[in-house]
């Protein structure tokens, strides 16, 4: 991917979550250059990427503030990882900003991907992108979903 995406680099991190039927999603988060990490997942054979900060933005009503403080937690003294924190939150601020407007982002950009109905809510189809594409490990309960 280096080579078709200059922000990319050598790092990545894959892991393959697996579902109470025991079928797998496999999720690679890559380290960019500039600090962020984007989660990158297949579906239909076709690969997607998502900023992380976005997935993490999506699961609770949380202020940046909160998501940043969390993050750091035992790690303030390391200026490297405060900063690539931040630039991450940045970025998501100009996606999007809070909870219901980045469920409302990610619902929107994956509809027609996912070949979603129009009567869904992009919130809907947002919880839809987690559970059954991203977060296929975790309960209902853990997504903080209804159905």
């Amino acid at each position: 991917l280096q080579e078709q995406r200059p922000l990319f680099t050598e790092f990545a991190v894959q892991i393959r979550c697996v579902r109470l039927d025991q079928t797998s999603q496999r999720l690679t988060l890559h380290y960019l250059s500039d600090g962020q990490v984007i989660l990158n997942f297949t579906y239909n054979k076709s690969l997607y990427f998502i900023p992380v900060v976005l997935i993490m933005k999506s699961l609770l009503a949380v202020t940046d503030k909160e998501v940043y403080e969390h993050l750091v937690e035992g790690h303030e003294t390391d200026k490297v990882y405060c900063n690539s924190i931040a630039s991450m939150l940045r970025t998501a601020q100009t996606e999007a900003g809070t909870y219901d407007q980045i469920r409302h982002y990610l619902g929107k950009l994956f509809r027609i991907k996912l070949n979603l109905p129009t009567w869904f809510t992009d919130e809907e189809v947002c919880v839809i992108l987690l559970k059954k594409f991203i977060l296929v490990h975790l309960n209902d309960r853990l997504l903080n979903c209804s159905d």
